[in-house]
């Protein structure tokens, strides 16, 4: 299945809370949506926070997706970690957790902005696995990063799945480029 680019006037960014650095980009005909979440200090105060305890923002933040923690590595070089949770909420907490108590496992980096990436549909809760492989490979393939996943295997998506898969891929790729993001 071929699919032509995006047309760029299709997609819009707004702010989700007026006071954190919370950011969300869509496209007009898009099932795929990106948040950007700065960290912060990672204290109760902060966007990362916020995004996990406002009310409005709780439904967005406990659906299943991928995410993208981008920072560095060890030796102050650009990295990113790439995931997958049944509530992405559950999984940023645990990995600011790990850094606010120094227990950062040596995959892992300091992170200072998540891009949450889920749908506005049910597509994720079955394919959450294979949208994070092909986007752990797409960061490994571009070595623009530090990639501090432990080693994935080969992309395997079932045919059935393989088209649709790729296109929300591409809707994610696209809606991260809107926040300047890319592999």
């Amino acid at each position: 299945m071929t699919t032509n680019p995006p047309d760029l006037t299709s997609l819009h960014g707004y702010r989700l809370d007026i006071h954190f650095d919370i950011f969300a980009a869509e496209g007009a005909t898009y099932v795929a949506r990106v948040l950007m979440v700065r960290r912060g200090d990672g204290g109760k105060n902060s966007p990362l926070e916020k995004f996990f305890r406002d009310e409005h923002l709780r439904e967005i933040a406990r659906r299943p997706g991928v995410y993208i923690l981008v920072g560095t590595d060890e030796e102050n070089r650009p990295a990113v970690y790439v995931g997958q949770s049944e509530h992405v909420s559950h999984r940023l907490d645990a990995h600011n957790k790990s850094v606010l108590a120094n227990k950062i496992p040596r995959r892992m980096h300091q992170w200072h902005t998540a891009f949450v990436c889920n749908t506005f549909n049910h597509f994720m809760h079955d394919n959450r696995f294979a949208v994070e492989k092909h986007l752990y490979h797409r960061a490994k393939a571009s070595n623009k990063y530090q990639v501090r996943n432990k080693q994935f295997g080969p992309l395997m998506t079932s045919p059935y799945r393989a088209d649709e898969c790729s296109l929300v891929v591409a809707q994610f790729e696209r809606l991260l480029s809107f926040f300047g993001f890319s592999f």
